[in-house]
C-alpha cells in the first residue's frame, strides 16, 4: 500500500502480492491446541462407552432368550434383570410396587362402599371377591398384582380369616383387613399366606388397614402386624 499521486491528487493504492511468494514465504499453520487433542479423547472414550454398553445389552438379551428357550436354567425366572435394573436404577424400586398398591387402595375403597351400605360388615367369606367385582369400577385388574403370577380370574390379594364374621367397628384401626399373597380366588387366611415374593429385590408386601390406610411392611417388620385374632383361636 502506498500513496499515488493523480491529477495533482494523492490517493491510495493497494498492490497484491505476486502468486509466487508463497513459495518464498511458506503459510505456516499454527499447532494444535492441546484442548483439541483432549475433546478429541473424551469423544473416544464417549464412543468405546456406547460400544461397551451395547455389548452388554446384547449379552443380557442373548441370555434371556436363551433362559426362555432353557426353563431350567437359573435366568429362567424373570426376576434376575429386574434386579440388575433396579440396582443401576434405585430410585424406580419405589415406583415399582406401586401398581399393586394402587389395585389394593381400589379394593380397600370397594371394601369400605360395601361395609357402609351393609353396617360395615364385610362380604361373605366365601365369596368376597364375587361381591367386590359387582361393585361399579370394579374389573379383574384390580385383583390383580403386576409383579406376581395371577392369572385373570385370580387374585393376589387375600382377606383376613380372624375378621370374618366381625363388624369393622369392632377393630382396632390398625387390623390387617387385605394383604398381597400367593394367587387364589374368594381366598382367606392369615400370616402364613401373606409373601413378599412379588418384590424380590426389596422384600416386602402391601398390606391394607382397617383405617383405610395401604402401607408397605418389610419382610422384618411383618411381625408388627395386627391380625387381630380373637382370643378363642389365639390359645
Amino acid at each position: 500500500m502506498f500513496f499515488k499521486s493523480v491529477n495533482g491528487k494523492s490517493q491510495y493504492s493497494y498492490h497484491r502480492p505476486a502468486r509466487h511468494l508463497h513459495h518464498r514465504y511458506p503459510v505456516v499453520h499454527p499447532p494444535h491446541k492441546p484442548q483439541d487433542q483432549l475433546s478429541k479423547m473424551k469423544h473416544r472414550k464417549y464412543k468405546l462407552l456406547i460400544i461397551a454398553l451395547l455389548l452388554i445389552f446384547a449379552a443380557l438379551l442373548t441370555i434371556t432368550i436363551i433362559a426362555r428357550l432353557n426353563n431350567n436354567s437359573p435366568f429362567a425366572s424373570s426376576s434376575w434383570h429386574e434386579l440388575v435394573y433396579h440396582r443401576i436404577f434405585p430410585r424406580h424400586s419405589h415406583a415399582s410396587r406401586m401398581p399393586c398398591a394402587s389395585n389394593l387402595w381400589t379394593l380397600s375403597n370397594a371394601l369400605v362402599v360395601y361395609a357402609a351400605n351393609h353396617q360395615d360388615n364385610l362380604p361373605p367369606a366365601e365369596k368376597w371377591c364375587d361381591v367386590l367385582m359387582a361393585e361399579p369400577g370394579i374389573t379383574h385388574n384390580h385383583f390383580i398384582c403386576a409383579r406376581s403370577n395371577a392369572k385373570k380370574g385370580q387374585s393376589s390379594y387375600t382377606l383376613n380369616k380372624h375378621i370374618i364374621g366381625r363388624n369393622l367397628d369392632e377393630l382396632s384401626p390398625n387390623t390387617v383387613i387385605l394383604f398381597e399373597s400367593k394367587p387364589g380366588w374368594n381366598q382367606i387366611g392369615g400370616a402364613e399366606l401373606l409373601t413378599p415374593e412379588n418384590h424380590r429385590l426389596h422384600p416386602g408386601s402391601n398390606v391394607m388397614l382397617n383405617n383405610g390406610k395401604i402401607r408397605w411392611y418389610k419382610t422384618t417388620d411383618f411381625n408388627q402386624l395386627n391380625w387381630n385374632i380373637p382370643p378363642e383361636q389365639n390359645e
